[in-house]
């Protein structure tokens, strides 16, 4: 048998075991993706009083009356709508957030004090339908304050929550309130699923480690030769 034809013929251990050897070595970390990102707005139980029709601002909160509010004061929690953004660019995990996956959770947390009855009060992400008949605002009573917490995916779609996140300024979410409470905190927290944890070979050393072998099986052919 001709030298080629033994050196085919024969088992080629030592490129398989370089080959092991490449790729546990270049074995490289996935970039993590983040799971949850967060945004909040604050402002006061007492913003001082505006005048109609002016807008009140009370923090990272803007409170405008309604167009049948009584003619007097704005910002006594009466009559009026709270409009906020959510931005989120300000979370550190932001830029790693990914909207190709489903939101598994849309956490809606939101403290504020009645003006009268807020039985019939709604709150949405603008741009999206109103979320109204909210049984939790059934037993609060005037002038209390009060901290509830929703999950907007009851709500709406995990689409309809990234369409807006991601529209004509990506990362911020609009939100409206009405009528009758002052709100002084809100957060919501976007959340996917927990990223798993994975490494990948890296081809271009995977590649120059598995050349070294293979070289070197020839070299060693040579040499017996």
């Amino acid at each position: 048998m001709s030298y080629r034809q033994n050196f085919f013929a024969r088992p080629l251990s030592w490129v398989a075991t370089t080959a092991a050897i490449a790729t546990t070595v270049a074995m490289v970390p996935v970039e993590a993706i983040a799971a949850t990102i967060s945004a909040t707005a604050s402002g006061s139980f007492s913003p001082g009083f505006g005048t109609f029709p002016d807008p009140l601002v009370n923090g990272d909160f803007t409170i405008t009356p309604l167009s049948n509010a009584p003619r007097g004061r704005v910002g006594n929690g009466s009559d009026e709508i709270t409009t906020w953004d959510f931005d989120f660019t300000n979370d550190p995990s932001f830029s790693s957030f990914s909207t190709s996956e489903d939101l598994t959770s849309a956490l809606l947390t939101l403290t504020l004090r009645s003006g009268f009855d807020i039985a019939s009060d709604t709150f949405k992400i603008v741009g999206l339908p109103d979320i109204e008949d909210i049984d939790v605002f059934q037993n609060l009573g005037r002038r209390e304050v009060g901290t509830f917490t929703f999950d907007l995916l009851d709500y709406y779609t995990s689409n309809d929550i990234f369409d807006v996140f991601s529209g004509s300024t990506a990362g911020f979410i609009p939100m409206e309130y009405r009528d009758d409470a002052i709100l002084s905190f809100a957060q919501l927290d976007l959340s996917i699923a927990e990223a798993t944890s994975a490494t990948v070979p890296e081809p271009t050393m995977t590649l120059g480690l598995l050349a070294i072998g293979v070289g070197g099986l020839f070299s060693k052919r040579l040499r017996q030769e």
